[in-house]
């Protein structure tokens, strides 16, 4: 069996693996909680991280700008329902979930931005609207679980580096270029 999405991934993963405490795993067994999850992990995945890659991507300054601006769209209100949970992590009480760990990979790349695109391009994370994300973030970037996953960020620059400057040749460049999302690719017309 091989999956290619990987929210679909983080299910899979956490079904065979069947933690043996409902804290450990990714999607709750309460099926209200377990559709609310990926309901919201695929509004991030779209809304959050999708953007990504039209931030850094695109040519055309006002497209950049609106693929930020939707990106902030999403982490705004990730963050209140986040705040909703009265915890620092999308289920509260510190719980990790399938939400957080979709949303994670992508938050820590977003210093990118001001890097390549300058100051404007930098997480407002001061704006009233944010402080819930905000707290989110430090609170899952501190976790040694999570600690131990990360790039170095220098070393992801680099790499990251031929998507800013439009050199890369990839499918996600290539479909991002042709003005959809890094979730439209199309085999036959986004290759490299």
């Amino acid at each position: 069996l091989v999956e290619v999405e990987s929210l679909i991934t983080i299910d899979y993963v956490d079904a065979i693996a069947n933690p043996p405490t409902e804290n450990l795993r990714l999607v709750p067994s309460d099926p209200y909680l377990a559709a609310k999850c990926r309901y919201w992990a695929d509004k991030v995945n779209r809304e959050a991280c999708s953007p990504y890659y039209g931030v850094l991507v695109r040519i055309d300054e006002k497209e950049r700008m609106e693929n930020f601006q939707k990106l902030l769209g999403g982490l705004k209100a990730f963050s209140k329902d986040v705040e909703k949970s009265g915890g620092k992590t999308f289920l509260g009480g510190g719980r990790l979930s399938n939400t957080d760990v979709a949303l994670m990979p992508w938050a820590w790349r977003f210093y990118i931005f001001e890097h390549y695109r300058g100051s404007e391009y930098a997480i407002p994370y001061h704006e009233p609207e944010l402080h819930a994300y905000k707290e989110w973030f430090d609170h899952v970037f501190s976790l040694e679980s999570v600690k131990r996953t990360l790039p170095d960020k220098a070393r992801y620059l680099e790499h990251i580096g031929k998507y800013a400057d439009a050199s890369a040749r990839s499918k996600v460049a290539n479909a991002v270029r042709r003005g959809v999302t890094a979730h439209e690719i199309d085999d036959e017309k986004d290759t490299y």
